[in-house]
């Protein structure tokens, strides 16, 4: 069922005046019945149900729904080499400047279908390889999304099967990682554990705010369902 969505600046800053068009519009929508008045976007139903949606679709949300979730530019391997590239070029790096630790820790937060972190782990893995370097073999990337039937579909369809012992899969809420990622095994105590954090598509996920300036003014999208 689709759920109407009326928009529009905090109604206790609106100008007075309004033109004929939303005149029209206030007009036409005074006898909805109203399900949730204006709030701020972040806290509206609607972005409840976008939450609600991606943490029971799992991996379906991207590859099997009517208008599914776009990965393609995340996962054709292309972002993986390169970030992969440059992660291996830090490592060394470090590693002539003394300052390497000996377990190698990075994060995912977000984590889609998993592809972005099996081509890193690919690529990383040839670059050691290639280099004669261990980097791999000490390596943990941690997995971490709010959504567990996003993590049991990367564990059940065998994403990262080629890569046993590099990897760990766990449930994080972005926005609270301090409840959970501190105790993790091998990085209790460290201030800085992550040599890196990606974040393909938290950042989309996260509770965001729609603001308009009107010279010394700030105004907060809010909407109506």
């Amino acid at each position: 069922m689709s759920i109407p969505i009326a928009a529009g600046l905090n109604p206790k800053k609106q100008a007075v005046s309004c033109s004929p068009a939303e005149q029209v519009l206030a007009h036409a929508q005074a006898g909805r019945e109203i399900v949730q008045d204006f709030v701020a976007l972040a806290a509206s139903l609607e972005w409840d149900l976008g939450k609600r949606y991606l943490r029971e679709r799992g991996n379906k949300a991207f590859l099997s729904d009517s208008s599914p979730v776009p990965y393609v530019v995340n996962n054709d391997g292309s972002l993986s080499r390169n970030t992969a590239e440059v992660f291996f070029t830090s490592l060394v790096a470090a590693e002539k400047e003394g300052k390497l630790e000996g377990d190698i820790f990075v994060l995912e937060l977000g984590i889609g279908v998993g592809l972005f972190a099996r081509y890193f782990l690919d690529n990383l893995r040839e670059l050691c390889w290639r280099n004669k370097k261990d980097h791999y073999e000490r390596l943990c990337y941690i997995l971490a999304d709010n959504s567990p039937r996003m993590l049991q579909d990367v564990l059940r369809h065998g994403v990262l099967a080629e890569h046993p012992g590099r990897y760990r899969v766990r449930r994080v809420d972005a926005m609270h990682p301090e409840a959970t990622l501190p105790h993790e095994p091998g990085l209790l105590g460290k201030p800085r554990p992550f040599r890196a954090v990606f974040l393909n598509y938290l950042l989309d996920c996260l509770p965001a705010a729609v603001l308009q300036w009107e010279g010394e003014q700030v105004r907060e999208l809010h909407v109506r369902t």
